[in-house]
């Protein structure tokens, strides 16, 4: 039986990796469409030129990788010399593009039941966007009838591969992508390709093929050289069907949700999109709020620019001290007048509090009964003689009269972003990421202000952001305390100075902070907030999407499973990669402030500096992308590699296999490092 096979795979668009030189594939973004009618209707040697004479459309013939076919011939069916074939009826413009195998010199002599040639098709994918779905149609004709009673198939396959001969695996899909020529008997001559020839309707979807954008679909048809008479087999009224791709969404990011005019502080606002955009595309940032002015801020552009390819865009909002006494201030950041190539998503809004360093503060008594202060962003206060519910689990008889209550309210104003400090005799208390409000309670004990319940009663000392009424999800150690685990589930948990070791609940989202002293704090299941505090601690995160802040000292920062954000802090920081399962594509670690030189990364598996590959920019996170670039010359077994997309910085922890692999190689995000990823080590655990 003859078979012709009809293939297809994914081309890098670099011409330079395919060692036959033709003109770069066509541009693809909608149904493409292909009835060859404009072939020759007759002649034996007519001139062909790859992507001139139908573009889009390559011959070459055997051996592999190929060379160029320079002429065909154009036959109603009639002649029995092998050629790359315009098939149709004498002088009719309706015509087809086949082949008729032969071990003759137009195909290089190939023996019998080997390739004798190709035919090709070539188009990138300029839609901008990842295409897992494409609709393949086409007739197939028989036009002649070689005399050979074994009826011949033409099967398609499909597969991928860096460059044209490099192809590993092909996959039939079969059922429609196959066409059997209908006519076979010992007689040879002409067969009418329209009617009696014609196979119609034949292709279908194929799905799952992650045909990246900018990426170069092939389609090939394999001639083979058949035993016996070859039938003359040829394809017609050919048409390749894109789904629509939709316009990415964009989105507003970013870098922290308040700061200081004191600090002058620097935000990184991103648009991010839903895709990689087509060609440049841009979105204007708009600033508002009340009583901001031009004053209150600087902005590097008021136009965020993503560039072709790129998923994200960035400028910075820089915090102004303008002397003035304002009070807080919200400033609204929004996306609007987005180009043609993005729609507005649904967050297109960021609001940052704004702390004025010119507030003045005040002095309070809590003196002479039940007493409420209520504190908003950006006040400063102290307050004397304040009524703390006092250690033990339930505030004493004499103290419930005085117990007084701090309610704040403001965005970031929560329990989760609590801290808490003893300074000398006072107790400070603030708030994570926002600078103030600050309020200092003088002359009091930090175990001595907590939210307890006595009964259906609750006495706290604190009511946050969002609440009604005071909740007890607040727990503060008294000085002497040494429990193992916290107390209650998806609550806050505050520390004393002693060397504690804690753990989380399971299958709860438990935010620990470690105060003083060199504490061991371990999440459990569930999102959890490790912050270690002063002293050298030691926090893992295991099983969820944690936030591990190390903070003053020398600490050991470890996520576990789940896509964790890890911060060190000052000091000389150890991150620790145990399992590169840990941190994958699908759930990637983020070390923010990597300190090279400072800190330490350790893994399973030391790799020298000089043996941590720096091998530039990947298109997207897949797996097809980054695999792209960390190849297996270059990503070596038990290796590692740093790259980057866009501003963002990655380091890609090998594990044993060459070659980039989402499902075994670690990936740790270390965009916001400082130092030089020269001499970035990876020691062993």
């Amino acid at each position: 039986m003859r078979e012709v096979r009809f293939s297809f795979i994914l081309k890098s668009t670099d011409p330079s990796s395919f060692p036959c030189i033709y003109p770069m594939p066509i541009q693809l973004n909608s149904t493409y469409t292909e009835t060859f009618d404009g072939l020759a209707r007759s002649g034996s040697d007519n001139a062909w030129s790859n992507h001139v004479t139908l573009p889009g459309w390559y011959l070459f013939r055997q051996p592999a990788p190929g060379t160029e076919i320079t002429a065909y011939t154009a036959n109603h069916g009639s002649s029995n010399v092998g050629s790359f074939m315009s098939y149709g009826a004498v002088e009719d413009s309706d015509r087809a593009l086949g082949a008729l195998g032969s071990g003759g010199t137009y195909f290089g002599s190939p023996a019998t039941g080997n390739i004798a040639g190709w035919i090709a098709f070539a188009a990138t994918n300029a839609t901008g966007g990842t295409l897992e779905t494409i609709t393949l149609a086409f007739d197939g004709e028989q036009w002649r009838n070689g005399g050979n009673t074994t009826p011949q198939t033409m099967v398609l396959e499909y597969g991928f591969g860096a460059s044209f001969e490099a192809v590993a695996t092909w996959t039939a899909p079969g059922g429609t992508f196959d066409w059997t020529s209908p006519i076979a008997t010992a007689t040879a001559g002409a067969v009418d390709g329209n009617t009696a020839g014609r196979v119609a309707d034949r292709g279908g979807t194929l799905n799952t093929l992650g045909w990246a954008a900018g990426e170069t679909l092939w389609l090939r048809w394999c001639e083979v050289n058949d035993a016996g008479n070859d039938h003359g087999l040829a394809i017609d009224n050919f048409s390749l069907t894109l789904p629509a791709v939709p316009i990415p969404t964009v989105s507003l990011w970013v870098s922290t949700n308040g700061g200081a005019e004191a600090e002058q502080t620097i935000i990184t606002v991103t648009a991010i999109a839903s895709a990689a955009v087509v060609g440049d595309q841009s979105v204007q940032l708009e600033v508002s709020g009340v009583g901001i002015t031009a004053t209150d801020y600087q902005i590097s552009s008021p136009t965020i620019i993503i560039l072709d390819g790129q998923t994200s865009g960035t400028v910075t909002f820089t915090l102004e001290d303008d002397g003035i006494v304002e009070g807080p201030e919200v400033a609204t950041l929004t996306l609007s007048n987005p180009s043609a190539g993005l729609t507005l998503g649904d967050s297109i809004t960021q609001d940052i509090a704004i702390t004025d360093n010119a507030i003045a503060g005040g002095d309070r008594s809590g003196a002479g009964g039940r007493q409420t202060f209520t504190f908003t962003l950006g006040d400063i206060a102290t307050i004397h003689d304040f009524g703390g519910v006092g250690p033990g689990a339930a505030p004493s008889r004499d103290r419930r009269p005085e117990v007084d209550t701090l309610v704040f309210s403001g965005a970031g104003l929560t329990a989760r972003n609590l801290q808490l400090a003893q300074v000398g005799s006072d107790v400070v208390v603030s708030f994570a990421v926002i600078a103030s409000p600050r309020i200092t309670l003088t002359n009091i004990a930090l175990d001595h202000v907590d939210n307890l319940r006595l009964g259906r009663q609750i006495w706290a000392n604190f009511q946050f952001e969002g609440q009604a009424r005071p909740r007890t999800t607040l727990t503060v150690l008294a000085a002497d305390a040494t429990p193992r685990r916290v107390s209650q589930r998806n609550g806050v948990t505050i520390l004393n100075d002693l060397d504690n070791r804690v753990r989380g609940c399971h299958d709860s989202h438990d935010v620990i902070n470690g105060q003083g002293g060199n504490d061991r704090l371990r999440g459990r299941r569930g999102n959890d907030l490790l912050r270690g505090g002063e002293g050298d601690d030691r926090l893992w995160g295991n099983r969820g999407r944690d936030v591990l802040l190390g903070e003053d000292g020398d600490d050991l920062l470890a996520g576990g499973w789940g896509a964790d954000r890890l911060t060190g802090g000052a000091g000389s920081d150890t991150f620790r990669d145990g399992d590169r399962r840990h941190s994958r594509l699908r759930h990637l670690d983020h070390i923010t402030d990597l300190e090279i030189g400072i800190d330490r990364i350790t893994a399973p598996i030391a790799v020298a500096a000089s043996e941590v590959a720096q091998l530039g920019e990947v298109s997207s996170l897949t797996q097809r992308a980054i695999a792209a670039v960390l190849t297996q010359s270059d990503f070596t077994a038990r290796g590692a590699a740093t790259f980057t997309l866009g501003s963002r910085t990655f380091l890609a922890l090998n594990d044993g296999a060459a070659g980039f692999q989402h499902r075994r190689d670690g990936l740790i995000e270390i965009t916001g490092f400082t130092g030089n990823l020269s001499t970035l080590a990876i020691e062993a655990l």
